[in-house]
């Protein structure tokens, strides 16, 4: 009783230091990779509480926390592909929208625009901000599935490992409450810099099998576009040979 009043009082002295200083932000709460961010209608405030507890609002600021009105994102041609001599694609997804999801399919090289995406066969990869699905396990009925390596480069992985395939799977005791994409467990595919609040993609190479059954190698360079904005999942991709038999 005692710890949930002294949590009260904390609470509001903390809502009134943010008045102080001229922070209009609602106390509602944002789950984003490596903390809490406040939010309101419209507008969020960018800066990280120093609790990763996201049931708590409370906490000291690590940096001023500056609200802006946010605009309204446009997820309509997400995809831009830039074709290179090797055979290899580079591309680029507008994945800013925090309540939508786009969708590609890697052997049309196109966006898919499924109704009912958990069954359907239109779509391979699934993109929303920082999170990636696969079109199998609890996020599609057709047995997408992906492995990782950071043992071969993108240009020395010619054929797909016969092992280590993982299907998106149901959230598992970890923190956050998102399933477990297979592009983001056992471990993501970033790097986050708590100091910085940066997304820095791990120097490794994921293969997915796709709903048509073909090999893909693919690699995250980056997750922001020039003007450094978040959200524009950049990666490079190929097709390969499938396991040898």
């Amino acid at each position: 009783m005692l710890l949930t009043q002294l949590n009260q009082v904390l609470y509001f002295a903390f809502l009134s230091a943010l008045l102080s200083i001229g922070v209009s932000c609602a106390p509602s709460i944002e789950d984003k990779p490596g903390g809490c961010y406040l939010i309101n209608d419209g507008h969020k405030c960018d800066c990280a509480l120093s609790t990763d507890e996201c049931g708590a609002v409370f906490g000291i600021w690590t940096e001023r926390c500056e609200c802006e009105e946010e605009t309204p994102c446009d997820s309509s041609d997400p995809f831009t592909h830039v074709e290179h001599d090797d055979g290899s694609s580079t591309t680029t997804v507008n994945a800013s929208c925090e309540e939508n999801w786009v969708y590609l399919n890697l052997s049309e090289k196109a966006e898919a625009t499924p109704d009912t995406p958990d069954d359907s066969e239109e779509w391979d990869l699934g993109f929303q901000r920082f999170k990636i699905k696969s079109n199998g396990g609890i996020s599609g009925s057709r047995n997408v599935v992906v492995a990782m390596t950071s043992e071969a480069t993108f240009d020395e992985l010619e054929e797909a490992p016969a092992m280590g395939y993982l299907s998106d799977a149901e959230d598992s005791e970890d923190e956050g409450e998102d399933p477990d994409f297979a592009f983001l467990a056992p471990e993501p595919w970033y790097d986050y810099d708590q100091e910085t609040h940066i997304l820095t993609p791990k120097d490794q190479v994921y293969i997915v099998q796709s709903v048509s059954g073909d090999y893909f190698k693919l690699q995250i360079l980056d997750y922001y576009d020039d003007a450094g904005t978040s959200g524009y999942l950049k990666f490079k991709w190929a097709t390969i040979m499938a396991p040898a038999e």
